[in-house]
């Protein structure tokens, strides 16, 4: 992937962060500003092309960029192997959320999401008073989440744990969710014990 950094609505870096690092691409990044380039090695770009360039240095870039995807084979079994060895998961939590809007793409904090809803084949990413559709479906999102942070409520439903106000008891066993932005979501039986669990028990009867 050959990237600029300056781009309107989300930067190089954000683009890169949004990509899940086991399937991230070889990148080099494009620019003309030359400030960005420990950052830019620092997410383990293959290249920093800086504006202007001649056929010299792009067929440079190339090479180094064939080297890597080489390379990328024997490096990523080692690296999968280092993983399970460590007993580390093989991303970090997901931080930021690519989002269409107007023809733009943005980037979503995370930190910024109350619940996401499930809608067919796409997710409402719930922000407040504000609601954003993304083609994704919850599982993979519920898969790049943070556990201590969201937790699965409902087949259509994952929450911000700490938006949640309380958690109601209603007929036959049944819970409801009450958010701090005042939103009701059922619970769904099989994700019951574990949300009773994360709140401590806390539930009104």
């Amino acid at each position: 992937m050959f990237l600029d950094i300056h781009m309107p609505g989300m930067d190089g870096f954000a683009v890169i962060e949004a990509i899940p690092e086991p399937i991230r691409p070889a990148v080099v990044f494009v620019t003309a500003h030359d400030e960005h380039a420990i950052r830019a090695f620092q997410v383990a770009a293959v290249d920093y092309l800086l504006k202007p360039f001649d056929r010299i240095r792009l067929r440079q870039s190339l090479e180094r960029v064939r080297k890597r995807l080489r390379e990328e084979p024997d490096a990523l079994l080692q690296r999968l192997r280092r993983l399970l060895d460590a007993g580390t998961p093989f991303a970090r939590p997901l931080r930021r959320i690519a989002v269409r809007s107007g023809g733009r793409i943005q980037s979503l904090r995370v930190e910024e999401v109350t619940w996401f809803e499930a809608a067919d084949n796409y997710i409402r990413i719930h922000t407040g008073n504000a609601v954003r559709l993304v083609r994704e479906t919850l599982s993979e999102v519920e898969r790049r989440l943070d556990p201590e942070v969201f937790i699965r409520i409902h087949r259509r439903a994952i929450v911000k744990v700490e938006e949640i106000r309380e958690v109601e008891s209603l007929f036959h066993g049944d819970y409801e969710v009450v958010l701090r932005t005042g939103a009701r979501l059922p619970v769904g039986r099989k994700y019951r014990d574990r949300l009773l669990e994360a709140m401590g028990g806390r539930a009104r009867v």
